[in-house]
């Protein structure tokens, strides 16, 4: 779902007509240029820019699909400075969970952020 509706506009519309319905002050979480995102602010709904430390992107700011070599960054190091980069763009960072040596990676994202005076938490 979370990829569907930020490409399919007939799809973010339902989530976002939701949204709406439910409560207009929730916020919805996407990657920048996401369809969804752009119908979100022109109903006046909030948005959460993300991005994800341990996956990577192509030349054209995408993520790569997990089938195909660079999809997934499994090293602390690159994806602490893969996070170093997109912080500056986003308002969120992701670790998923399920991620080979997840909680390593985290960690050290979490470490070299705090040392460049970044403030992590959980968004609350």
């Amino acid at each position: 779902l979370y990829h569907r509706v930020h490409h399919d506009p007939a799809q973010a519309e339902g989530l976002l007509a939701a949204i709406h319905a439910h409560d207009e002050n929730l916020l919805l979480m996407g990657m920048p240029e996401a369809t969804s995102l752009e119908m979100a602010h022109q109903l006046g709904l909030g948005t959460i820019l993300e991005g994800f430390a341990d996956r990577g992107y192509g030349t054209d700011g995408l993520l790569i699909a997990r089938d195909q070599p660079g999809a997934l960054i499994e090293t602390p190091d690159l994806a602490a400075e893969q996070a170093l980069r997109l912080v500056q763009a986003v308002d969120s960072l992701c670790v998923h969970s399920d991620s080979p040596g997840a909680l390593a990676l985290m960690r050290r994202v979490r470490e070299v952020l705090e040392t460049h005076s970044i403030r992590v938490g959980s968004g609350q």
